[in-house]
């Protein structure tokens, strides 16, 4: 069984499909993103069961995820590596006051999975003081989240450059530590053999 990678610009999608928006479903979404993956050649995917969920429930709304769910999502995405026990523990502790409630019931709504996949992305190389500063900046409070701008001014857009870059460059450190430790460990293995 093999588990396929999205881009960034892929799981983008499928949160704005997840989130009810767009014209196809996160399953359509996945099926074509393992399609246009010309590098690899898939005879089985490991598909996380609950799409196929989504995917008979037929109605166009926003699908709340929970906890193991996000984990599963977020472990789709290149250069990302998600465990249960962290996201509850930002959850409940870390970024609980960005975080809030469930939205949906006993669910996380997608803007929330969202906040917790930049936080995935940002903690490799940032505390959680620094990303709650982050955060704040991007969001104020759980209730202004969902602001839209219609045009940015240059403060803003200056902001959101800077730290769209910052957690650009924090995932590259992310993959380039656990490269480097991969390596050490593959040599340590081959002096022991």
């Amino acid at each position: 069984m093999v588990t396929f990678k999205l881009t960034r610009i892929d799981m983008t999608r499928l949160l704005y499909s997840l989130k009810g928006e767009g014209d196809l479903t996160p399953l359509q979404l996945l099926n074509l993103s393992v399609k246009s993956d010309k590098e690899h050649e898939y005879d089985e995917l490991k598909i996380p069961s609950f799409f196929e969920k989504l995917e008979r429930r037929k109605q166009k709304s926003e699908h709340g995820l929970s906890t193991n769910e996000i984990v599963e999502l977020g472990n789709l995405c290149e250069l990302t590596s998600l465990k249960s026990t962290a996201i509850q523990n930002w959850i409940k502790r870390d970024i609980k006051d960005m975080i809030g409630h469930p939205e949906l019931g006993k669910k996380y709504s997608i803007d929330q999975v969202v906040i917790l996949l930049i936080v995935r992305d940002l903690k490799s190389v940032f505390d959680f003081d620094s990303i709650r500063m982050i955060l704040s900046a991007l969001f104020n409070t759980i209730t202004d989240r969902h602001e839209e701008f219609t045009e940015l001014t240059k403060p803003q857009w200056h902001l959101i450059k800077g730290i769209i870059s910052s957690t650009v460059f924090s995932v590259f450190t992310s993959h380039l530590q656990s490269t480097a430790q991969e390596m050490m460990f593959n040599t340590l293995q081959l002096k022991k053999a």
